[in-house]
């Protein structure tokens, strides 16, 4: 390739030692499986690799070249931006990306206010992301935030800093206990199951709440209400559900915020 800018062709030198990585039988060019095994590390889906490879692969000979290689990178396609992310130095792993972003969250506070103005402090990014006001950021508004803000970062990468801050988990619906003909119906279920695999355990219940997971062995993971209170028959009244404990609430509260902030730079100043 005769064009191309200096940033272009000194970036090229890295792709080439990229390009050498991939190709692991060092036959100077790339089959399927190599770059199947590169994308997917980089955390792309297998599933578009094949369509990747045919757009690389110009001139159909089923293998692809460094020219061709290097010429898919520059095209523009958000797989590329990915990988020539993480070649110019970008967050590879989720835990550089929420390195980076405290980083950037740290260097608006550290901003130099305004004549007039009141330094910003975390609450006020916190505000700014905010964008309905609601008191929680949920993921739309986190990507929208991001974006106007000026923290430039693929969308994968950006829902795993989500993941990390958004530890807080949705609260329990009211449980009513199982009645006496519900348990017995469940233990019956059971010991059906234990008929047929010796190693079933019969589940026990404490007040009306079975002790440990029942879904291993139940039909339907949820338990539901079915007694004759046609009010809770209406609501499907949740008596049980194993993963109500470990379901996130796909939204970051201020709490979750500050705490993910200060776990990578300590904080003294009030936020």
């Amino acid at each position: 390739m005769s064009s191309g800018t200096v940033e272009e062709w000194a970036q090229k030198d890295s792709l080439q030692a990229l390009f050498n990585r991939i190709d692991s039988n060092c036959d100077g060019t790339l089959s399927t499986d190599e770059l199947r095994r590169a994308l997917c590390a980089i955390g792309l889906k297998s599933a578009d690799v094949t369509k990747i490879y045919k757009v690389m692969d110009t001139n159909c000979d089923d293998r692809v070249s460094y020219t061709e290689f290097v010429k898919w990178l520059f095209h523009g396609s958000k797989e590329a931006e990915v990988i020539t992310k993480k070649v110019m130095g970008g967050p590879a792993t989720a835990s550089e990306a929420m390195d980076e972003f405290v980083a950037f969250i740290q260097e608006l506070k550290d901003t130099p206010p305004e004549e007039g103005e009141k330094p910003t402090k975390l609450r006020d990014i916190f505000r700014k992301m905010d964008e309905n006001g609601s008191g929680k950021i949920s993921f739309t508004e986190f990507h929208s935030s991001c974006k106007s803000l000026g923290f430039d970062i693929d969308d994968d990468m950006l829902k795993e800093i989500f993941d990390q801050i958004d530890v807080q988990r949705a609260s329990n619906r009211k449980k009513k206990p199982l009645s006496q003909e519900e348990q017995d119906e469940i233990i019956a279920e059971a010991k059906a199951r234990q008929a047929e695999d010796p190693s079933v355990e019969i589940p026990e219940f404490m007040d009306g709440f079975p002790k440990g997971d029942i879904s291993c062995w139940l039909s339907h993971e949820k338990v539901y209400y079915c007694g004759s209170n046609k009010k809770y028959l209406k609501q499907r009244r949740l008596i049980y559900d194993p993963h109500a404990a470990t379901t996130r609430d796909f939204a970051i509260t201020f709490s979750e915020f500050k705490k993910a902030f200060n776990a990578v730079i300590p904080v003294t100043k009030k936020a």
